[in-house]
């Protein structure tokens, strides 16, 4: 579902879904979605931030704290 969803509106790298080992390995809720370009994570962002998803919440999406994760020619490779 996430990953059909960021899709629609840029091009997903991949997508990261942590999970509570404590717990049983339950999704910890949230995941982290990587893009091809810092173009396309931008898109995603204006696009999807606070989107009804049907599941009794709004989701929330946002960039990372640090843009390392992009080198100059805005590749994620």
């Amino acid at each position: 579902m996430v990953e059909e969803l960021f899709s629609s509106v840029a091009e997903v790298a991949d997508v990261y879904f942590p999970v509570d080992l404590k717990h049983g390995c339950k999704s910890r809720g949230f995941a982290f979605v990587r893009f091809a370009r810092q173009s396309d994570c931008d898109k995603a962002v204006r696009d999807l931030n606070g989107v009804y998803l049907g599941i009794g919440r709004n989701i929330v999406v946002s960039q990372p704290n640090c843009r390392t994760y992009f080198s100059q020619d805005e590749s994620n490779f």
